[in-house]
């Protein structure tokens, strides 16, 4: 693990030339240097469209939508010709390129690793490293405070940010000799793996969830009474087995620090100085991008006129979250007018049907997909733990 750097007489020197924590092994100050020297081949990916030469397989074609977060996403990835490749040399990918966006979202920056070797790229920046220069260390440089600071000096442009490859030349960077930098990259390399592994264990998770939430409400799956089967389920309207009202007030009608709790149609609530209800409900968004997601709350609080709200359950309240969460969505989907941004209409609740096994039976399964969730949000909090410890060692370990 990364020390504190020993305390200096040379306070400004300190600052300026020696990390907050470093290894021990690791003494001296780094090195002020141009990034044109440490990447002495600075050039721009293709630019132009290469509409003509899109394939429906062939060398890859990275974007600036492929470059997010320090990696490389093949989500949305494209292809292009043989042909075209060949034509486009200055834009050809080797291993250990580092790759910055050169529009948009600007300094989001990614390593080319082997897997990506020989592929091409589109409006992004490549920067090609000299000898002994670890290229995942400046990936890293380029995500802390004085990476972010030094992007931002240069950057140009009001509605679209956008920078050049002449721009990077002449940036000054602060820099220790490729040992340092190797194991500087390789203790953030494991940090990053741990971010990777909590991130997949969450989708295993969820994949989990999703899986059992189909066979508990097709009734593949059933819970017992000891070891007698419950009785069979019914088939209820959701508005005959809760109320269904919504809320009265303009989305905007929120204020600061609030003592009660204000639902919109966002997947957050927001604050407000006023309630109209005080009851246990279920608070679902009747339109806009996150049409059809459930809060579950106790307690007072207000609702925006287009927040469906339902309470008086004559069921377990969380079996009914739990069914509408995995049902919801499809029936929205089904009553979608073509070329409409979805919405959720009165009837489309009221109406529909929800199958209604023993009080005792909702319990078990409600407290079967509560555990779930519950350790999805453990994961949730190791993530979000180690994205911080890892913001608080970019923060340290760069000058």
């Amino acid at each position: 693990m990364p020390q504190k750097a020993q305390e200096t007489t040379k306070m400004k020197t300190a600052e300026k030339m020696i990390p907050d924590l470093r290894f021990p092994e690791f003494k001296g100050e780094w090195e002020e240097k141009r990034l044109g020297k440490e990447f002495p081949f600075i050039r721009n990916g293709f630019v132009g469209t290469a509409t003509p030469y899109y394939a429906e397989s062939g060398v890859k074609y990275l974007q600036g939508k492929n470059v997010k977060n320090g990696a490389i996403s093949e989500n949305c990835l494209i292809h292009i010709t043989e042909a075209f490749h060949k034509k486009c040399q200055k834009s050809q990918l080797k291993n250990g390129d580092v790759l910055m966006v050169q529009s948009g979202h600007v300094g989001e920056c990614a390593l080319v690793t082997k897997e990506y070797e020989g592929a091409n790229c589109h409006a992004l920046l490549v920067l090609t490293p000299s000898d002994n220069i670890v290229s995942k260390f400046y990936i890293f440089y380029f995500y802390s405070s004085r990476g972010k600071r030094a992007i931002q000096k240069v950057k140009t442009g009001n509605t679209i940010e956008h920078i050049l490859s002449s721009d990077l030349k002449p940036m000054h960077v602060l820099t220790p000799d490729s040992a340092e930098q190797k194991k500087i990259a390789d203790f953030l390399l494991l940090v990053d793996g741990r971010i990777e592994g909590l991130e997949k264990k969450r989708e295993l998770l969820a994949a989990y969830k999703k899986g059992l939430m189909q066979k508990l409400f097709n009734q593949s799956l059933r819970f017992e009474n000891g070891n007698q089967p419950f009785p069979d389920w019914e088939e209820k309207r959701l508005g005959e087995v809760s109320r269904i009202r919504t809320g009265k007030l303009d989305a905007n009608a929120m204020v600061d620090n609030g003592p009660y709790r204000f639902y919109t149609c966002a997947r957050e609530y927001y604050r407000i100085d006023v309630y109209a209800f005080d009851t246990e409900a279920l608070l679902i968004s009747g339109n806009g991008a996150n049409v059809g997601y459930i809060h579950y709350y106790k307690g007072r609080f207000n609702a925006y006129q287009r927040t469906y709200v339902l309470d008086l359950f004559e069921q377990n309240i969380l079996f009914v979250k739990y069914f509408l969460s995995e049902r919801l969505t499809q029936r929205i989907e089904r009553e979608k007018k073509e070329g409409c941004m979805p919405y959720i209409v009165l009837g489309t609740l009221s109406e529909m049907k929800i199958p209604v096994p023993c009080l005792e039976e909702q319990r078990k399964i409600a407290e079967c997909l509560s555990a779930v969730d519950r350790k999805i949000g453990q994961v949730e909090t190791q993530v979000e733990q180690t994205r911080k410890f890892k913001q608080g060692l970019l923060q340290k370990m760069f000058v």
